[in-house]
């Protein structure tokens, strides 16, 4: 089973790991934040590592990322801060897609977490970094850029385009 630490400790971070551990994607292996957000030496059981050293303690070649900094920081804006401090740094992100999902595509970037009963229609193009909550629908054509967040129930309706460091609240619906 592959490795995968998560950048942050937050609830968002304990609801990630129950839903990595329903579906056994992963093996949670610890977390990372910045040295001034360390409050103890592990979390959830598990060690947690300065951002700052992460470079020499995992191998950028066998453990994947996975960013659990929610949209409530600045509109997904310190997601992506952080998903691109660790880009730059090499790191690789992992998708958490539930087996319950139902895609129509594979045009998926990296580090999106699309949640149980998600469909994804036919040739959407999902960005890097999004949060894709439970019973949200994505149909036909639509593009979805970074580091966004699609709250559950969200309804993007076919040939919409979505930039970047977008949030959707609960039930939204976007048409073209």
């Amino acid at each position: 089973m592959e490795q995968l630490i998560l950048v942050g400790t937050s609830g968002l971070a304990k609801e990630i790991v129950n839903f990595i551990e329903c579906y056994q994607l992963f093996e949670v292996i610890g977390f990372t934040v910045n040295k001034p957000y360390i409050k103890e030496d592990t979390y959830m059981d598990k060690p947690v590592y300065p951002i700052e050293e992460l470079e020499k303690v995992v191998s950028k070649d066998s453990v994947k990322l996975f960013s659990t900094v929610s949209w409530y920081n600045y509109l997904n804006r310190a997601r992506k801060a952080k998903y691109d401090e660790l880009k730059e740094k090499g790191f690789v992100f992992a998708n958490l897609i539930s087996p319950n999902a139902l895609l129509y595509t594979d045009k998926i970037g990296e580090g999106n977490w699309i949640h149980d009963f998600a469909h994804i229609g036919y040739e959407v193009q999902i960005g890097n970094n999004n949060i894709v909550r439970m019973n949200t629908t994505i149909s036909h054509y639509s593009i979805i850029g970074n580091h966004n967040t699609l709250i559950g129930g969200t309804t993007i309706g076919g040939h919409v385009i979505c930039g970047d460091c977008s949030f959707f609240g609960a039930n939204s619906t976007v048409f073209n």
